[in-house]
């Protein structure tokens, strides 16, 4: 709501008066708060929030996972893993699926949990994809759940940069997510993905498709040439290790 976002900025710009330096995880952010007047951008440095690259490099147990969850193995499976709150637009994903299964023997794999998770389950029995579906709740095992996955989905209508993307890319799955503010600095439409407008499951729909049925296409994307190594945790640490002493000693001088 607006006053709420007013409330927001207010804070924003009232902590910024105090603050060094800024940290943000994607250009779009940097560009955004400097628009709103949060900081000026001489002040502010992007700084990618890490994972473990080798861990999703080397994913594997995506058979076992697939027996696990009754999944037959040469059907094609669609995730998406991450909390069931509007932000990620559960929903949406269900409205995607539902084309999808429609034209296809797919299945359909959400990991996490959330205030929609119930709304999101109704919603896949009122559409009768019932036995299309599973719903995992939150799990350690995400290396190997990409390992099972053929197509990575992304339906949220705002990130930061969302996390499950850069593991699904590391883990050499295709990524269908939405074109919101730090995703396209990670997917490359085309190339390891497709990006999409938020907000429009059948576009989301059409995309998700076109990989389903074209597995060269599928295994082009997940092969395609890429140094992920902005994303590493180690990368992370170093570089805010890197900016926290350069900002140190702009201090004692």
């Amino acid at each position: 709501p607006a006053p709420v976002r007013a409330l927001f900025l207010a804070l924003e710009r009232l902590a910024a008066r105090w603050t060094t330096h800024v940290i943000t995880v994607s250009r779009a952010d940097l560009e955004r708060g400097a628009r709103l007047g949060l900081f000026e951008r001489d002040r502010a440095t992007v700084i990618r929030s890490g994972i473990r690259l080798g861990r999703f490099a080397a994913a594997s147990g995506g058979e076992a996972l697939r027996r696990e969850l009754g999944i037959p193995a040469g059907a094609v499976l669609i995730s998406q893993i991450g909390n069931f709150k509007p932000q990620k637009a559960p929903l949406d994903f269900v409205r995607m699926a539902a084309r999808v299964a429609a034209a296809t023997e797919s299945f359909f794999l959400m990991t996490g949990d959330g205030p929609l998770r119930a709304a999101a389950e109704a919603a896949v029995g009122e559409a009768g994809l019932g036995s299309r579906f599973r719903f995992t709740g939150w799990r350690g095992d995400i290396p190997a759940i990409l390992d099972a996955t053929d197509v990575a989905v992304l339906a949220s209508r705002h990130e930061g940069l969302p996390r499950a993307v850069v593991e699904a890319l590391a883990a050499g799955v295709p990524v269908v997510a939405t074109a919101v503010d730090g995703t396209p600095e990670a997917v490359r439409d085309g190339v390891d993905g497709f990006l999409v407008p938020p907000g429009e499951p059948a576009v989301l729909a059409e995309r998700v498709l076109r990989l389903v049925r074209d597995r060269e296409l599928r295994r082009r994307m997940a092969a395609a040439p890429r140094d992920l190594g902005e994303f590493d945790i180690d990368t992370m640490v170093r570089r805010q290790e890197d900016l926290y002493r350069w900002l140190m000693s702009r201090t004692r001088t």
